[in-house]
């Protein structure tokens, strides 16, 4: 989706418009509360790349009815969700054992532990599956702000853009994760129906590595060429378990 949102403000094409409208579609179809949580993200990208690019208003019309008819191929798995609530038991969607309260992460377990399991998300912070965000994720998300800061009259805007919206729109993740953010959760009701907060590290994982993409983007091409065998060959090691 977020390739297709470029792909048509930068073509301004037919074929550009459908290929949104499809990846929209899809990815609408495809899982209700990964679309909920992911918006926050859609919506940000969506409004720097057009204020990037000329032609605000019509790039902005183009993605609205792209976005649109997208909703619309996705409508026999959304219209459901919107309107057939009632013939469900909708509270034990959100009670019990899917109460969010009690599946927050815990600053350990994004920053500092790599423990690995299958297990299931319990109460409490001895959960059998990993929260970690990544060594080498973590060290790009800490050298991002320096770079914003020592680089910024030196970097282009493209870059200095997306470096700080994924940036940021990784720290927003990353706090809702936690139960800092609890004051949000009990705000907006609709988010309940997440279930599991640290289902936002969905989002985390797309942010740090376009925050890492665009560090490695200020580099010289042969330095980016090295560096990248590196830092794959390091995420392959720290994640061989």
């Amino acid at each position: 989706v977020l390739y297709g949102i470029t792909r048509l403000v930068r073509k301004q094409d037919r074929v550009s418009f459908i290929l949104l409208s499809l990846f929209s579609g899809l990815f609408l179809a495809s899982h209700n509360i990964t679309s909920l949580v992911s918006t926050y993200i859609l919506l940000s990208f969506s409004l720097a790349v057009i204020l990037l690019n000329n032609n605000k208003i019509q790039n902005a019309l183009r993605l609205l009815f792209s976005a649109l008819l997208g909703l619309g191929l996705a409508s026999f798995f959304l219209v459901p969700v919107l309107f057939e609530n009632n013939l469900i038991s909708v509270g034990l969607l959100t009670s019990g054992y899917f109460n969010f309260r009690a599946h927050f992460a815990t600053l350990h377990q994004l920053f500092i532990t790599q423990a690995w399991g299958y297990g299931a998300s319990e109460f409490g912070p001895n959960d059998k599956l990993s929260f970690a965000v990544g060594i080498v994720q973590t060290l790009a998300l800490t050298l991002a702000p320096a770079v914003l800061f020592f680089k910024k009259k030196s970097l282009e805007a493209t870059k200095i853009t997306f470096l700080f919206t994924f940036w940021i729109l990784a720290v927003i993740g990353l706090f809702l994760t936690t139960n800092k953010s609890i004051g949000v959760w009990e705000i907006l009701p609709i988010t309940s129906f997440i279930q599991f907060p640290w289902r936002f590290l969905g989002v985390v994982a797309v942010c740090t590595s376009a925050v890492l993409a665009t560090l490695l983007g200020i580099l010289s091409l042969k330095v980016q060429k090295v560096l990248s065998v590196i830092i794959i060959f390091v995420l392959l090691i720290l994640n061989i378990r």
